[in-house]
């Protein structure tokens, strides 16, 4: 039985994860490093990453399934495995 009552808390914690993950910058160089990693490469360009990477996912959609509490419902899930 998921206990929805967590799952307020549970997403608060993943999108201040979520907000430090996005904004985290190289210590030498001063750069965002999840820049890279908004959006999927186009698989045209970058066919050697699909074939690497078999279920390829983007902050974007990591950031939707939070909002839409997809995720937390998961991990409320495996609370109770």
């Amino acid at each position: 039985m998921i206990q929805y009552k967590r799952l307020p808390s549970i997403k608060k914690r993943l999108m201040a994860i979520y907000r430090v993950l996005v904004q985290y910058r190289d210590p030498i160089e001063g750069r965002i490093i999840t820049d890279l990693f908004v959006k999927r490469p186009s698989p045209k360009m970058y066919p050697e990453y699909y074939t690497i990477i078999k279920r390829p996912i983007d902050l974007r959609e990591i950031y939707q399934k939070i909002r839409e509490l997809k995720v937390c419902e998961q991990l409320v899930l495996l609370d109770h495995v």
